[in-house]
């Protein structure tokens, strides 16, 4: 079956092939476009592969360069500073249960018309840069609200929740209805991606320190894309 492979692989251009096996070594050899090989450090020392190689690590080193000049305090304040001064991360005043990660205890009954109504942005903060490829490099973004957190469940169901819950979450009569209306305060953290585009790999730190010195004014070459993904409830009081 590998020769067989190996052979319809070989047809249509050069292959090359790390094989211990002497038999197999033996029947591929005779097979045009072929080259054999007995190890992996015998073919990475070919001329053209050890160029190719030595290219990628250069282009490997300048991007972790990037990386850890974005993953400084002072390169993530001042883009923190900037999506604060211009309102990027854009906020709406309520989000329904198709955007909310509820708590376990929460998340594992059943409620209906759950809501998040945001009160106020507390903070911004990114982390983990990474490469994306082409130009592109990304941070895990994490924006932080206070917030009131209400839903509609069974006088049962909201009975039966732990007592911490019960304390922090209080419940009033639905006319008309058998449920309960139920809502407190809450801490909630919408979690995103912050992804920075135009970005060239050949920047040096200093260079790459000046132009995140001057987000968003005409002459930047980079761009800022923010992508919030959900809104956790991190605890309820």
């Amino acid at each position: 079956m590998i020769y067989d492979c190996i052979v319809k692989l070989s047809q249509n251009e050069e292959i090359l092939v790390v094989v211990k096996d002497g038999a197999l070594r033996n029947a591929i050899s005779t097979l045009d476009n072929v080259r054999t090989y007995e190890s992996l450090p015998e073919i990475l020392d070919l001329p053209a592969l050890k160029k190719i190689l030595a290219e990628l690590n250069v282009g490997e080193k300048k991007v972790k360069s990037i990386i850890d000049t974005l993953a400084t305090s002072d390169c993530r304040y001042d883009i923190t500073e900037y999506l604060n001064e211009n309102q990027l991360v854009k906020i709406e005043e309520s989000y329904d249960e198709n955007f909310i990660e509820l708590p376990y205890e929460l998340d594992d009954i059943e409620i209906n018309t759950c809501e998040v109504q945001i009160r106020n942005l507390q903070g911004i903060f990114i982390d983990s840069p990474t490469y994306l490829g082409n130009g592109k490099f990304s941070y895990t973004l994490v924006a932080e609200c206070h917030a009131s957190l209400s839903f509609h469940c069974g006088n049962d169901i909201y009975e039966s929740l732990p007592y911490e819950y019960r304390k922090a979450l209080s419940k009033s009569e639905v006319s008309g209805q058998s449920e309960v209306r139920v809502k407190g305060d809450v801490d909630v953290a919408f979690q995103g991606v912050l992804v920075l585009s135009g970005i060239d790999e050949n920047t040096d730190s200093g260079q790459l320190k000046v132009h995140l010195s001057y987000l968003g004014a005409e002459r930047s070459p980079i761009d800022c894309e923010i992508n919030l993904e959900k809104l956790k409830v991190e605890e309820v009081y």
